[in-house]
């Protein structure tokens, strides 16, 4: 019952946010995540050579800055569905800056960088808490409404629960802008 919370506040932001008006570009993704970089392990594994893979939903909020046409500024509320090493969910938001490549945010490449925040249901040994501080970096493609990405994710506590031992995974996704 106390992991509901969290999925619960986060449904609350996501149907509040189409009200901040109709100057933001709004989307969702959806995303496979595996385990990648973690020092000393192969890919899909964590530390002790579990296996780490998720399922993800985005909603995205991008403004295009007026004053830098091909930066803009994004929020992303997520919530992912944990298959491995326990199953369980991770909700949370990412915020960042997106970078388009050409002098346009409507088609091309694009690259981005963010933090956020995350609740994880998932017990990770590697971590001393269920709440952590996330980090992101990513390149995408954009061809009209449509995008695809792959993004780096990096999950950490940011030390202030011991163990303090990272979990990182990379994260594809597919999206539609509306």
């Amino acid at each position: 019952m106390k992991h509901l919370f969290p999925i619960a506040l986060l449904c609350v932001v996501c149907a509040a946010i189409p009200t901040v008006g109709a100057a933001l570009d709004q989307g969702v993704s959806v995303g496979y995540g595996l385990a990648a970089y973690n020092p000393g392990k192969h890919v899909g594994r964590i530390e002790g050579g579990r296996e780490y893979d998720f399922f993800q939903v985005t909603y995205l909020l991008e403004r295009p800055c007026r004053d830098h046409p091909p930066l803009a500024v994004f929020l992303e509320p997520f919530a992912a569905s944990v298959n491995r090493p326990n199953p369980g969910v991770d909700a949370g938001f990412y915020t960042g800056l997106k970078y388009c490549f050409l002098n346009t945010v409507k088609s091309g490449f694009f690259v981005t960088a963010g933090s956020g925040l995350a609740y994880t249901t998932t017990g990770f040994h590697e971590q001393g808490t269920h709440f952590n501080f996330t980090l992101e970096a990513g390149i995408g493609y954009r061809y009209g409404r449509y995008f695809i990405e792959n993004r780096l994710r990096h999950y950490s506590n940011g030390n202030t629960a011991s163990p303090n031992r990272s979990v990182n995974a990379n994260v594809l996704s597919v999206g539609v802008y509306f």
